[in-house]
């Protein structure tokens, strides 16, 4: 089962492949309505196992605030009340479910334009420094080939050098 924190950066995982540049999860704690900043976008997540209601659909149209060219992104694990729906329709919430495997479907028409019609397939993350699991891999894979070559083990440090830096800049910002 999923933690919130790892649904937040799962669905930030899938506003990047829905073309939101920048996607991140904010810290955890109270929100004001806001759980994922990108450009031109922002979201809420709920990983409640009842219908989400029309309430949290307002605190994110209200967190908006000013910024009308940012586009409202709300995404459920459990769906939305009757009332949930025609109010995200009335004011152009794209509203978004999604399920344990980080798979996200379209509720509504908005939602509909961003993701082609299709599911979007997101990934989780590493939820306890806030970074995608093939990030990780990635540098790890990079280190192994290093050690192939001349000066690798030069390379391996500056690899765990650099997640370490940027480990400390996740958990300060926590």
């Amino acid at each position: 089962m999923m933690t919130p924190e790892q649904a937040e950066i799962g669905m930030a995982h899938a506003m990047t492949q829905m073309g939101y540049k920048g996607a991140r999860a904010l810290p955890v704690g109270p929100d004001a309505g806001i759980d994922i900043k990108a450009h031109g976008g922002i979201a809420q997540v709920k990983r409640h196992r009842v219908p989400v209601g029309r309430p949290d659909l307002q605190r994110l149209y209200g967190a908006r605030g000013n910024s009308h060219h940012m586009d409202m992104l709300f995404f459920s694990y459990s769906g939305y009340t009757a009332q949930a729906l025609q109010y995200g329709n009335e004011v152009g919430i794209k509203l978004f479910r999604f399920d344990d495997k980080f798979n996200v479907y379209a509720v509504n028409a908005y939602a509909r334009r961003s993701t082609g019609g299709g599911i979007v397939k997101a990934s989780g993350g590493d939820a306890k420094y806030g970074r995608p699991v093939a990030f990780v891999a990635t540098v790890c894979a990079i280190g192994v080939i290093h050690l192939i070559y001349p000066f690798g083990f030069i390379s391996i440090l500056l690899s765990i050098f650099f997640m370490w830096g940027i480990n400390s800049e996740v958990r300060k910002k926590k």
